[in-house]
């Protein structure tokens, strides 16, 4: 947008000089490359505060206290070499890492089971930051935290059903299975899909 204004700029200039004399067309072009230059290292330095590579030695470690170290992709430390694809690149195998970790962490640990599930929390827990762990999220799942979580929920509470491990209850069920009441429960069965959830359907909606 920058560099349109500039020429436009440098054209408007060169018309009202008329036949003034070439010395000041040239001096009108010159000013109008200086602008252009000046444009671009701007976008260079704009995009130099916006991404850095990860693991770059020269930055100071951000680890947390546990020694973790979150993903960060502010590139202070551009050097020039990266091109716009291999940014891109670098970028997508940081989001499927953090995809990779949060679906075995959750998986392994049951931590949707904790009813005060935060997405602070598990982006701190798989070494990562939210906002990284929600451009994960919806790059490779399609959802937003609260119906990521709640899928393993709503998973957990068909397995209880249908060992046995729950009664007619909804309220057992919704606690049992990491929700903090039955509302929250009824809302994300009604929103559910799948065939594994049928029953639980016909079990407490569908009565």
């Amino acid at each position: 947008m920058m560099n349109r204004f500039c020429w436009m700029s440098i054209l408007y200039e060169m018309k009202m000089l008329g036949r003034k004399g070439t010395g000041r067309i040239r001096s009108c072009i010159k000013c109008g490359v200086i602008r252009f230059a000046e444009f671009l290292l701007f976008r260079a330095e704009e995009r130099a505060a916006v991404i850095r590579p990860l693991g770059d030695p020269s930055e100071t470690d951000d680890s947390g206290a546990d020694g973790r170290r979150e993903e960060t992709f502010v590139l202070s430390g551009y050097n020039g070499n990266m091109t716009p694809c291999s940014v891109r690149q670098k970028e997508e195998d940081v989001l499927a890492g953090v995809s990779m970790r949060m679906d075995s962490f959750v998986r392994d640990k049951k931590i949707f089971l904790d009813p005060d599930l935060t997405l602070e929390r598990l982006a701190g827990e798989i070494g990562s930051n939210r906002t990284y762990l929600s451009r994960a999220l919806a790059r490779y799942k399609g959802v937003h935290f609260n119906r990521y979580i709640n899928s393993y929920r709503l998973r957990h509470a068909a397995g209880l059903l249908e060992d046995g491990a729950a009664g007619e209850d909804m309220l057992d069920m919704a606690l049992l299975s990491g929700f903090k009441n039955t509302r929250t429960f009824r809302r994300a069965l009604e929103e559910s899909s799948g065939d594994e959830l049928l029953y639980l359907k016909k079990r407490y909606i569908c009565k």
